[in-house]
């Protein structure tokens, strides 16, 4: 995970702190401490003994796994996400006075909602933004889906100027005029950018209480600091989820691998949710891209183009698609290098740089599964088919990732009403567009994904590597502009065919779901 402490934890996972005058970098624990110390700490400092004997008592008596109730220490979720400071910075780039703050960010608890486990190797920007997207991104776009309506109810009543005349908007459905066209609803999508950072700052009456490793052990106090680092096992024994965010460096960090064997000993039916933190990275890098999307389409419309010019543009935006490509089969090889970690594992492999540390997971490891090669099969086997990772963006992702097209459809709507159009207009631009372009674009998206993971081993040589993504992003943007053309014809030959188009793609959007349901269950 990564308990970060000064010295001693951070030589574990990522962060503690050693309790020798040389700090020593280990994994999971914490940050080394400062080379300045007070003559109070150098009592600490050179009492090399103190780990070996609070551990050595713990694992005689078989108490790794005993709550040590007065440091039993959560921050709520939404506080750790304020700034992202708790994660941008590990404990060992603080200062003294800041790493002694830390402690007081956090409170005393009966239980936690979450036990967040990571290695402080890892991007904590990365680990911010993932955790963000995770728990804001249901209100992030019902905060879209709000603004939007309200953008569009009092464009429909005049109250909001229309200030742009669109020149190409419906030249497809017949509509020769130019039509008003605003940007209102456009702008809702800053207004789920706002949410997106604001969400830690809301209120949350039923907020998670979690452990972070950072605040939930004490950074400065060494005595503190080897109780909690050697009571990880009692904080573990009252959470009711371990959440894994995953980094390629994960199953390499000893302290990290044995939060995974103290939580299933300790809860035998507790939640072990593995979150990849590029997931979260794949959505944002998709939703940027349908930003730019976006706003090509609409200054098409401003500046007049036709069709073949506007499908261009199109073509042109997908510059930073293939940045976006690139970014997946990276994101799909990681995968892969998880699966082949777990199928792989092996205890005797997992770093530790204090030799204590090591007996003292590999003796608990024992007393608990009968044996290490008996943990390291667990691993291999029932433990990788409950984590069971795949390569798969959750719903919810899909429906945010997809909110600035809707809002360009959105817009295209709101013009054809203040025209004045038939309601035959509006319903096949309902099903012809607004729903079945961003719909189109979703299926390519998941194609997309398919073929980054069919095509994720990185090649030798660069040009060769670079001509899979070319390739890819071209099958791609090919089946995307199809499914855009094909939406701009049904809406030329009228309602019945939009009707059609519109529910052959929901249908299509809709198995597709289900079937990535089922494959995940």
């Amino acid at each position: 995970m990564g308990v970060a402490a000064s010295g001693e934890c951070q030589g574990r996972c990522g962060g503690h702190a050693c309790t020798t005058a040389e700090p020593l970098e280990i994994e999971s624990i914490g940050p080394r401490p400062v080379q300045e110390q007070t003559e109070d700490d150098a009592e600490f400092a050179t009492a090399e003994d103190l780990p070996q004997t609070r551990g050595q008592l713990r694992l005689e008596t078989k108490q790794q796994l005993d709550l040590d109730a007065e440091l039993a220490r959560g921050i709520p979720l939404h506080h750790a996400l304020r700034t992202g400071r708790l994660w941008r910075l590990s404990p060992i780039d603080m200062a003294l006075q800041e790493r002694d703050r830390l402690w007081h960010l956090s409170s005393p608890v009966k239980k936690y909602d979450l036990f967040l486990s990571h290695t402080w190797q890892s991007s904590g920007t990365q680990k911010y933004l993932a955790l963000l997207l995770q728990f804001a991104c249901p209100l992030v776009f019902g905060a879209w889906a709000v603004a939007a309506a309200l953008a569009f109810g009092l464009g429909v009543m005049d109250m909001l100027p229309s200030p742009f005349q669109a020149k190409y908007l419906f030249a497809n459905s017949g509509v020769s005029e130019p039509v008003p066209l605003g940007c209102w609803i456009l702008l809702s999508n800053l207004v789920s950018l706002c949410t997106f950072f604001a969400w830690p700052y809301l209120p949350q009456p039923t907020s998670k209480r979690c452990f972070l490793d950072a605040v939930s052990i004490n950074q400065v106090d060494q005595q503190l600091m080897q109780r909690g680092v050697y009571g990880i096992g009692g904080f573990l024994s009252i959470s009711q989820e371990l959440r894994i965010l995953w980094t390629p460096q994960y199953l390499s960090r000893l302290w990290c691998v044995f939060e995974i064997a103290m939580y299933r000993k300790a809860n035998p039916s507790g939640k072990i949710t593995l979150a990849p933190v590029y997931v979260e990275v794949v959505a944002l890098c998709l939703w940027l891209t349908m930003v730019l999307l976006m706003f090509v389409q609409w200054s098409t419309w401003i500046l007049g183009v036709t069709t073949n010019l506007a499908i261009g543009a199109l073509l042109f935006s997908g510059v930073p698609v293939c940045w976006a490509i690139q970014r997946l089969r990276r994101s799909a090889y990681i995968e892969r290098q998880l699966w082949l970690g777990l199928a792989e594992f092996d205890l005797q492999t997992a770093g530790c740089r204090m030799e204590f540390d090591k007996r003292f997971v590999h003796e608990s490891i024992a007393q608990w599964y009968g044996s290490t090669g008996a943990f390291t099969e667990y691993v291999r086997g029932p433990l990788r088919q409950e984590l069971a990772p795949s390569f798969r963006l959750p719903c919810i992702y899909y429906l945010a990732i997809m909110t600035p097209l809707m809002s360009a459809g959105l817009e295209e709507l709101l013009s054809l009403v203040k025209s004045q159009e038939p309601w035959q207009s509006l319903v096949a631009l309902v099903l012809g567009r607004t729903i079945s372009m961003p719909v189109s674009l979703v299926l390519s998206f998941k194609f997309a994904m398919y073929m980054c993971t069919r095509f994720a081993d990185p090649h030798p040589k660069y040009w060769v590597d670079l001509m899979r993504s070319l390739w890819i992003v071209f099958s791609c943007t090919l089946l995307a502009v199809l499914g855009v053309m094909l939406s701009l014809r049904t809406r030329r030959i009228g309602i019945g065919a939009s009707v059609l188009w519109g529910l052959a793609q929901l249908g299509l959007a809709f198995w597709s779901f289900r079937r990535q349901a089922a494959r995940a269950s």
